[in-house]
């Protein structure tokens, strides 16, 4: 009687592991350059170190101005008070207005922070509604983290267009903070605007 075959699988080597350990970490550092629209070629202790100094808040300019980094454009989406057009304007010291469109963004809830919204995670179906607004530049990119501050995150989301556009990896700012520092309730972007007249033009105002 033929005894049958006992296969066992070979224990993980140190080596193996280490080699596993690094490739997660080249994969983690590039994902959070990338979060952030950057692309490079960097390895080693330069991409970590990229990797380190993009997610610093303020925004550090060294990683855009380093000549392995590139800057990828990207559609943010906006559901608190950078829809209002003046003032994405003035944040990213942009020429002339912005050109916007209403979208809507699935999978994540609003609370507020102060009188601020503030994303957190919710089911598939949950749905914000706000702006979309393509960044083609990484200082308007740090301009605008820097006006979030550090209560804020960028965050990839698919932006659906009011026209029915599908945006994949697009951007949205969420929250840094626990769900017990935040409370209930929604943005109301019209009080914003009647309330923040001084900031905004004399078309948005009414």
């Amino acid at each position: 009687m033929a005894s049958a075959e006992h296969t066992s699988s070979k224990p993980e080597s140190t080596a193996d592991m280490a080699i596993a350990a690094h490739d997660e970490v080249f994969r983690l550092n590039r994902e959070i350059l990338d979060v952030h629209g950057f692309s490079t070629d960097a390895t080693g202790e330069v991409l970590a170190t990229l990797a380190e100094k993009v997610a610093l808040y303020p925004p550090d300019k060294t990683v855009r101005e380093h000549p392995q980094v590139a800057f990828k454009p990207f559609y943010f989406f906006f559901y608190g008070s950078l829809q209002v057009p003046s003032i994405l304007k003035n944040m990213c010291g942009l020429k002339s207005s912005p050109i916007m469109e209403h979208a809507t963004i699935k999978g994540w809830k609003s609370m507020k922070m102060g009188p601020f919204p503030a994303l957190i995670p919710a089911d598939p179906d949950s749905a914000i509604k706000g702006m979309c607004w393509k960044c083609e530049d990484a200082k308007h990119c740090e301009n605008l983290r820097r006006y979030e501050s550090s209560a804020y995150r960028m965050e990839y989301c698919e932006i659906t267009t009011d026209s029915g556009k599908v945006i994949e990896n697009g951007r949205v700012f969420v929250t840094t903070l626990d769900v017990t520092h935040l409370s209930e309730g929604a943005f109301d972007l019209e009080q914003f605007k009647s309330e923040s007249y001084f900031m905004l033009d004399s078309d948005e105002d009414s």
